[in-house]
């Protein structure tokens, strides 16, 4: 009886500990979701370029490696924003892959298994 519920009550609040909190997951998914819509759209392409060689690669690469503490849906988002990147600057892959992003999300795409997660 008690010891079950203090077990379960230790569990919650390790498992709270290791993953993101729900406020911060949905703005970093907000952000996210605004990159992925704003790279195809000519008006954003200097500013997604100026954020590309700034800190934005580094926060991605972050996501992506650490996607047990982010979850499966910022993983996938944060694959999604350097793949639609990529996709749409085709020429300014050589820099990406400079930061170490490509082969990170390579990395995590191969030696983990996602299908589990998703």
């Amino acid at each position: 009886g008690v010891k079950t519920e203090e077990k379960n009550d230790e569990d919650e609040a390790e498992t709270k500990a290791t993953q993101c909190q729900p406020q911060r997951a949905a703005l970093v998914k907000s952000i996210l979701n605004f990159l992925k819509k704003a790279i195809p759209d000519t008006a954003f392409a200097d500013s997604i370029r100026s954020i590309m060689d700034s800190s934005l690669p580094a926060s991605l690469k972050h996501i992506i490696s650490n996607a047990e503490y982010y979850g499966p849906p910022l993983y996938h988002l944060a694959t999604e924003v350097v793949t639609v990147y990529v996709f749409h600057e085709p020429s300014l892959l050589s820099p990406l892959q400079d930061t170490g992003l490509t082969g990170v999300m390579l990395n995590s795409l191969i030696l983990k298994d996602r299908s589990e997660e998703r």
